[in-house]
């Protein structure tokens, strides 16, 4: 019986910014935290893809399903995130946590 789990990397677009502020310090600048943040969504494509495939491949359409990942984790991050306070409160509690 497959099971099929493509909708998992759209949960973790809302996860991936509050795992990326859990991560990076205060210290931090944006850049770092966007850097962080497209790596993150790279891996979960790559992941993703090596479950459906069995095989780890950067094609075009993993790429692209990376840079869709970030945007919407940018998207979730700016538009329901950050104005909530949560990745706030996550790099509060997580102060000594991360690079």
């Amino acid at each position: 019986m497959d099971i099929d789990i493509s909708w998992i990397h759209w949960v973790l677009v809302v996860i991936l910014p509050i795992v990326t502020r859990a991560v990076t310090q205060e210290v931090h600048s944006g850049r770092v935290r966007a850097l962080v943040l497209a790596a993150l969504s790279a891996v979960t494509v790559i992941g993703q893809y090596m479950v459906d495939v069995g095989e780890i491949a950067v094609t075009g359409d993993v790429i692209q399903d990376a840079l869709t990942v970030f945007v919407f984790a940018v998207a979730a991050y700016f538009g329901f995130l950050k104005p909530t306070g949560v990745t706030d409160a996550v790099g509060e509690k997580t102060r000594n946590f991360g690079i």
